[in-house]
């Protein structure tokens, strides 16, 4: 693993390539395989690789609460809260 890096580029095929800039030098590899790990709105491999985002519409968003006593709400439940076409 190389940290601090900028100005990477990816060339994708048969033989693919990466070129990085660190703090001394530009650097290129020739690895078997290209793996990407900058998120889901890639801007460096997937953009780069020309590979398409694929998405649909929100329709989840989760999170969780530890509550003690609270008074209404069962002592294990799983509550929910719709809103329009958004479950939350």
């Amino acid at each position: 693993m190389i940290r601090g890096v900028t100005d990477v580029t990816v060339i994708s095929g048969l033989r693919p390539a990466v070129s990085i800039r660190d703090s001394e030098s530009v650097r290129e590899f020739h690895p078997r395989v290209v793996i990407g790990c900058d998120g889901r709105n890639s801007k460096i491999v997937r953009a780069q690789a020309g590979i398409e985002q694929h998405r649909i519409r929100t329709h989840h968003l989760m999170a969780g609460l530890l509550g003690d006593n609270i008074d209404g709400l069962a002592r294990r439940s799983a509550e929910t809260a719709p809103e329009h076409d958004i479950n939350y």
